[in-house]
């Protein structure tokens, strides 16, 4: 996992230089961007979704950015839209 969040952090590292990004980070008190992705297995996902949601978030935006294998991504999908649809009841 610590490969895949360095991946991450190279990838998102340009959205705290852009003035927006950087002002919505500053507001949540986030200093770097890798802080809000989530790395890991199908559990570590649902976890994460699930504190979002207790938090009050209503909608999720979610994008892969090819860290891990084509498996990888397909499980993750795959999660997302059951948890997607687990949601709705």
């Amino acid at each position: 996992m610590a490969r895949a969040r360095d991946r991450a952090a190279q990838q998102m590292d340009r959205y705290s230089e852009m003035p927006a990004y950087r002002a919505l980070l500053d507001r949540e008190n986030i200093s770097d961007p890798v802080e809000l992705a989530v790395i890991g297995d199908e559990q570590i996902m649902a976890d994460a979704v699930a504190r979002y949601a207790e938090a009050g978030a209503d909608e999720l935006i979610f994008a892969l950015t090819a860290l891990g294998s084509a498996r990888d991504e397909e499980r993750t999908w795959a999660l997302l839209g059951e948890l997607s649809r687990t949601g709705r009841d």
